[in-house]
């Protein structure tokens, strides 16, 4: 019982718009490479390209793929809180409006949603999900469900924490889930990873990225800010490795579908 808590305790955090918009102002403001620009260096999304995002938040990553896709291509950004899906249309240049398209579900009851939008039927060139699957409550079926809404050359993109990074939370990033999936459904496969250090200044600076993450415990505030307190008594800053992996899949095998 205490695990199933704790678990609604991280989904609850995890669509607070809020507390997801501090959590990258934070590792942006202090993270040694850029993880948009990583990522999108790596993708090579083309114009014109119709891209459908999981997971969009308030959308670090979306924004790149509007202006990357351009006025001839198309973004569907999808996610359980309207409130960060607000938070992204209001980010978008006016110039671009109409490149793109918000759709509030979640994963596991994006199909209705999306016909509800009209959007059944379309098929895209890249599904993509950054940092979002492990909220599913079944990584693996969200995973098969996309899949034929991508084109036959399509793309799935999948990018999430890995390794020591909280790893007890974040198995399904790992072989247990994608990786099988992506050598039974694709002939090209391609892992990129990436160890990004994130330096923080102060003591402050850590207790304020922990209280805007999904696994903030008010009961164990007094210890951690001890704890914070110590560590820099003997050091001039804190040095919190992000574990990044992303999986790039592509040549879907259409006759197993």
């Amino acid at each position: 019982m205490k695990a199933l808590n704790d678990r609604d305790q991280i989904n609850k955090r995890a669509v607070d718009a809020d507390c997801l918009h501090q959590r990258i102002l934070k590792n942006t403001e202090y993270q040694k490479i850029n993880l948009v620009e990583w990522i999108f260096e790596r993708l090579h999304l083309d114009p014109g390209s119709r891209v459908l995002e999981l997971c969009s938040g308030t959308g670090n990553q979306t924004l790149r793929m509007i202006e990357l896709v351009g006025t001839k291509g198309f973004v569907v950004a999808t996610d359980i809180s309207e409130d960060a899906l607000r938070q992204l249309r209001e980010k978008v240049d006016k110039k671009l409006s109409g490149c793109f398209t918000t759709v509030a579900a979640s994963m596991d009851e994006l199909q209705n949603a999306l016909e509800k939008s009209g959007l059944e039927k379309h098929r895209f060139d890249m599904v993509f999900c950054a940092y979002g699957l492990y909220y599913s409550t079944n990584a693996e079926q969200v995973l098969e469900d996309n899949l034929y809404r991508l084109k036959n050359d399509g793309r799935m993109v999948v990018v999430g924490p890995f390794g020591p990074n909280n790893d007890p939370l974040f198995k399904v990033l790992e072989e247990s889930v994608v990786v099988p999936f992506a050598c039974r459904r694709f002939t090209r496969n391609t892992i990129h990873t990436l160890v990004n250090p994130v330096e923080w200044k102060s003591p402050d600076d850590v207790i304020q990225y922990w209280r805007n993450t999904t696994f903030f415990d008010e009961k164990k505030l007094d210890t951690v800010q001890r704890n914070v307190q110590e560590h820099f008594e003997r050091n001039d800053n804190f040095i919190n490795e992000k574990w990044v992996m992303m999986i790039v899949m592509g040549g879907k095998r259409v006759a197993n579908l």
